[in-house]
């Protein structure tokens, strides 16, 4: 890596705190005009589950790595693991959706609910009431599984806590997907939305993750350990990821589209009309077909610098496919289209800048491998790792 790119990810773990700070003392500024509420508490959503994804993720690729072993792991988990350990302050950032749900979510409006059949009927479940403590119970589950991980004291501990952890995370991920995000419009299901926040999760954490051992790529430690074969595998695994959200989602679509029901179809006409219709296209095309054969190429795998560059590009649309799931629901108007507020670029910093502060913090005082060097040549679980 050169000098110009090790100085940029120091400015970074340098200034991160101070911008996060900054950009979210802003945004609660503006959330004191009540014209900018409702567009502050959407950006806000967008903004917190883009960083979610990124832990939650993380947590799921480390229960993976323990269950399957591989050498790809012993360069990401350290990473990973750090990521994870950011949950405890999630918790806390969510706690100021909870002042907007009545903006954010039709079910908390009592005019809503005293005249939409279908909301009265999701009451007994989707209720401010049962909404905090599911939240409650979604974290400590998750923090649970994290401690659990950085705790156990072998590795066949982590392998049995990562194989239950692995189905907890799905199911409550797809629980929590119905409260974050399906809920907000009551009318509108889908029975695998649960998989595709599974698989987008892990894709945008593999992304960040092979970013960050990019930037750590010349440490001694880590480059007498790193080989383009491991490269490949992360590659391939990054591969895997966008072919399984990629096929999620469409079956999601062509089942809705088959269906042809009135309150199915809304989730996308809102998101394919105007200037959404664009977001929309520059997801399929770019984020799905291009990627997809760019990955094909095995000399585009091997070579880190060639896969981070792939990875920054597909962050930054990943960031997009977020906020084309949240966006759109706040454009009253649908001949709108594509609208991008500056509350919504200060939320994803504001959050992003406390998370990464959080998560740089942890990462400096964990191993940069997941085991010592002189292991390399052994299959992994012969020897036993260090703690990430």
């Amino acid at each position: 890596m050169n000098d110009r790119a090790t100085h940029c990810m120091e400015s970074i773990d340098r200034y991160a705190l101070r911008v996060g700070i900054a950009s979210l003392l802003i945004c609660a500024v503006a959330a004191i005009w009540p014209a900018m509420r409702n567009q502050f508490f959407n950006a806000y959503l967008f903004a917190w589950l883009f960083w979610l994804g990124v832990s939650l993720g993380s947590l799921a690729l480390s229960m993976m790595h323990h269950l399957t072993g591989g050498n790809w792991g012993v360069l990401i988990r350290p990473i990973t693991t750090s990521a994870a350990r950011v949950l405890p302050v999630l918790f806390l950032l969510f706690l100021p959706l909870l002042l907007g749900l009545s903006i954010l979510f039709p079910w908390a409006r009592p005019d809503e609910l005293a005249h939409d059949p279908i909301i009265r009927h999701l009451h007994a479940y989707l209720n401010p009431q049962l909404f905090f403590i599911r939240y409650v119970i979604y974290f400590l589950v998750w923090i649970g599984l994290t401690w659990g991980l950085t705790h156990a004291t072998s590795e066949g501990m982590r392998r049995r806590i990562s194989a239950g952890g692995l189905v907890a995370y799905v199911v409550l991920i797809s629980l929590a997907g119905v409260d974050w995000i399906m809920s907000r419009e009551p009318h509108w299901s889908s029975s695998v939305f649960g998989f595709i926040l599974s698989m987008s999760q892990s894709l945008t954490a593999l992304c960040f993750a092979i970013i960050i051992l990019w930037s750590r790529a010349e440490l001694p430690s880590i480059s007498k350990f790193a080989k383009p074969k491991y490269f490949i595998d992360l590659g391939n695994l990054l591969l895997m990821f966008i072919i399984l959200w990629a096929y999620m989602n469409f079956a999601q679509y062509l089942i809705t589209w088959t269906g042809n029901e009135q309150p199915d179809i809304a989730w996308y006409v809102q998101r394919t009309y105007g200037g959404w219709r664009i977001v929309a296209g520059i997801i399929i095309f770019i984020h799905f077909l291009a990627t997809l054969f760019i990955l094909l190429s095995r000399a585009m795998k091997r070579d880190i610098n060639r896969l981070s560059l792939i990875c920054v590009i597909l962050l930054f649309l990943r960031i997009l496919d977020v906020y084309w799931n949240i966006g759109p629901l706040e454009r009253s108007d649908p001949h709108g289209g594509f609208i991008l507020s500056p509350l919504d670029v200060l939320a994803w910093l504001g959050i992003g800048g406390l998370w990464y502060a959080a998560f740089s913090h942890v990462l400096k005082n964990v191993p940069l491998l997941a085991r010592p060097i002189g292991d390399e040549g052994s299959t992994y679980g012969e020897s036993e790792p260090q703690s990430a």
